[in-house]
C-alpha cells in the first residue's frame, strides 16, 4: 500500500512527521510478522530541498510531474503560513488531478484548506475539521467557493467517505492511528501506539 505525503516549504513538521512515523513504526511490527508493509513517499512541486517549519530540511522522493506508483493514501499536512504558500497553485492543481485515483485523502490541521480549494464541490455533503483557530476561516473559504460541507470544531478527527481530516498538529497522529486501524486492524494500531509510547485520543463517534 502506497502512502504519499505532500511536502512544500514551511510545511508544519509534526503534521508531516507525526503521521509518517505512525506508518513507519507500524512497518517495524509488520516486518516482524511477515505482512505487507506501507510504502512511504514524499512528493512536492519539485525535487528541490524543502525547508519545513522550524528549519528542518528534506528532499522529496517525487515531484508532481514524475511517474510515481499508484497512490492509496494521500496525506496533506498544513503549515503555520497556510495562506502564503508559494507552491499553492501547483499543489491545488495536482490534488485536483489525482484525487479520483486516490482511495483515502487525509488532511492534517490546516491542510484542509488545500483540500477545500482543490476539490470544491466534491466535498459537498462531507464532514470536515481543521485547527480550532482556523475553522471559521475555512468555513468562509468554503462559502466563497460554494462548498456545502459540514464543519466541526469539537472533534479530534473526522472520517467522511474517503475524506479524512484532523484538528491541529498532534491530532494528525490520532487520525493516522484511526486510519491504521481501518486499514490493518485494531491490534496493529494498538501495538504501534504502545511501541511509540503514544496515548491515543480516540473520537469514539468515528469508531
Amino acid at each position: 500500500m502506497n502512502v504519499f505525503f505532500v511536502t512544500y516549504n514551511n510545511v508544519e513538521v509534526l503534521d508531516l512527521t507525526g503521521p509518517y512515523d505512525v506508518f513507519a513504526r507500524a512497518n517495524d511490527i509488520i516486518s516482524r510478522e511477515g505482512g505487507e508493509q506501507f510504502n512511504l513517499y514524499t512528493i512536492a512541486s519539485s525535487k528541490s530541498t524543502i525547508k519545513a517549519s522550524g528549519g528542518l530540511k528534506l528532499v522529496p522522493d517525487f515531484q508532481f510531474s514524475d511517474d510515481f506508483p499508484e497512490i492509496d493514501v494521500l496525506i496533506i499536512p498544513g503549515s503555520p503560513t497556510i495562506g502564503e504558500i508559494q507552491e499553492e497553485t501547483a499543489i491545488l492543481k495536482w490534488i485536483k488531478e489525482i484525487s479520483g485515483r486516490v482511495n483515502y485523502i487525509v488532511s492534517i490541521c490546516v491542510g484542509a484548506f488545500f483540500t477545500v480549494k482543490a476539490l470544491k464541490d466534491e466535498l459537498n455533503g462531507h464532514q470536515l475539521t481543521t485547527h480550532h483557530m482556523a475553522i471559521k476561516r475555512l468555513q468562509s473559504v468554503a462559502l466563497e467557493l460554494g462548498v456545502t460541507a459540514d464543519f466541526f470544531s469539537d472533534v479530534r478527527y473526522l472520517e467522511s467517505g474517503k475524506h479524512y481530516s484532523s484538528t491541529g498538529v498532534s491530532a494528525g497522529m490520532d487520525l493516522t492511528f484511526h486510519l491504521l486501524k481501518k486499514l490493518k486492524g485494531e491490534e496493529l494500531a494498538h501495538n504501534t501506539a504502545k511501541l511509540m509510547e503514544y496515548y491515543r485520543t480516540i473520537n469514539w463517534s468515528q469508531e
